[in-house]
């Protein structure tokens, strides 16, 4: 295998990429500069070491609006507490048999207990974290030795996707720190270049930019239908090389988009559509501090002779002065901003912010006027919120529900946690 051409050809694709995606990053920016503050890794920026500066945030409105759909689309898509999906077969006749239909309950039911038992619905919230704010989520599904999967959620600004068809998204490129010691450990110290080898033995916890591709493999590198390659940082020298090759019977990634024009890669969702409300509504508070603060303490104007007579200014302070120079001490000019009409102009505001993330939708049972609702009211309303968000949904099937079922299937079969069901299916076509 040719790693010099390889990694050059990654190099380049990952340039590609990273190019494509530079026109939404100033989006992105904004979005967590006013919607999610402690989401987002971008370039120059190193994980883990993200301060957000939660002074210029000057409202939480934005970001409680944007927990509250998250709650609800964990809540009501994917709850771990019932049974959120149902599998069955492309064949009507076998799925009414009903030693199919306990088949299928059982694998069910080991899904389930696997889903409950990793990291799954952790990480579930957090993709949902991210499409809500950035339109785009990525999470991967990996086997793991001791839960059967391991689940991860990549923040934007440290991936970028591609399309081959020019719709579904078959291409991840995403950068990753590791310690030398972690590298070296992973890896093998072979594989990792000189200058992460004597890191591994004199600072082992230094840390070094590891890159990943997962991508169809047109090369028939691993005879699987997709590859993933771990390459170093070309900030490693000369030595810095290719890490590893493994192929994957399955796209291990899933990417939803909350909505999504015609080709584009990347999505854009409520968090993009409340942007403007977000930054009006800084500018509203800011204002509103300021004009309170010169209602409270309003400039002076005083005359030339008070300069040197120590005036006092604080609350129930007294100013002595001689009676040939006593003079009054007045505001530079008055300010008699209407508070309670600038505090009407910010709920309103917070309200536009709260409608385009669909709170009032989902705290519709805890705001609801009839305090003693039927369970058949409860269902009626949980499905009216379902249906205002149809076209989403329907996306989020199946960019995101749909193959994460697959996914997890195909892990647990090739551990020989599926029981088997040639038996069943011997006779039908």
């Amino acid at each position: 295998m040719d790693y010099v051409a390889l990694r050059r050809g990654l190099e380049q694709r990952r340039g590609a990429l990273k190019t494509e995606a530079s026109f939404i990053e100033p989006l992105w920016r904004d979005l967590r500069d006013y919607i999610h503050p402690f989401r987002g890794r971008f370039p120059g920026e190193q994980a883990n070491r993200i301060l957000p500066d939660m002074g210029r945030v000057l409202s939480s409105v934005p970001m409680k609006a944007r927990s509250v759909l998250v709650a609800g689309l964990q809540s009501g898509l994917t709850s771990p507490s019932r049974q959120w999906y149902m599998l069955s077969t492309h064949d009507a006749e076998a799925n009414s048999d009903w030693e199919v239909r306990a088949w299928l309950d059982d694998v069910h039911e080991r899904m389930m207990r696997v889903m409950q038992g990793s990291n799954f619905y952790h990480a579930l919230h957090n993709v949902y974290d991210e499409l809500v704010t950035f339109g785009t989520g990525v999470m991967m599904i990996e086997p793991d030795f001791e839960n059967v999967i391991r689940c991860s959620t990549l923040t934007c600004g440290r991936y970028w996707l591609g399309a081959s068809n020019g719709y579904d998204v078959d291409c991840i490129y995403r950068d990753f720190s590791l310690t030398a010691k972690q590298m070296t450990s992973l890896f093998g110290e072979e594989k990792c270049s000189q200058g992460v080898r004597d890191a591994a033995r004199n600072s082992p916890f230094t840390q070094f930019t590891v890159h990943q591709a997962i991508e169809p493999d047109f090369d028939k590198l691993t005879k699987k239908p997709w590859r993933s390659v771990y390459w170093e940082d070309s900030g490693g020298g000369e030595s810095a090389g290719v890490l590893r090759v493994k192929g994957y019977a399955s796209f291990p990634a899933m990417t939803p988009r909350w909505h999504c024009v015609d080709s584009d890669t990347y999505g854009y969702g409520p968090g993009a559509e409340a942007l403007p409300d977000a930054k009006e509504l800084r500018i509203q508070i800011r204002d509103r501090a300021v004009a309170v603060r010169k209602q409270v303490a309003p400039p002076l104007v005083a005359g030339e002779t008070l300069r040197r007579s120590k005036v006092r200014t604080m609350p129930n302070g007294v100013t002595y002065v001689p009676d040939a120079q006593l003079q009054q001490i007045i505001p530079l000019y008055n300010v008699n901003l209407d508070i309670s009409a600038l505090q009407m102009v910010i709920t309103e505001t917070c309200n536009a912010i709260r409608g385009t993330m669909f709170t009032d939708l989902f705290l519709m049972l805890q705001s609801g006027d009839a305090p003693q609702m039927t369970a058949r009211e409860i269902i009626e309303r949980h499905e009216e919120k379902m249906l205002v968000l149809g076209p989403v949904l329907a996306r989020l099937e199946r960019e995101l529900l749909s193959p994460a079922i697959a996914r997890i299937y195909a892990i647990m079969n090739e551990s020989g946690l599926i029981p088997p069901a040639r038996r069943l299916f011997a006779g039908r076509r």
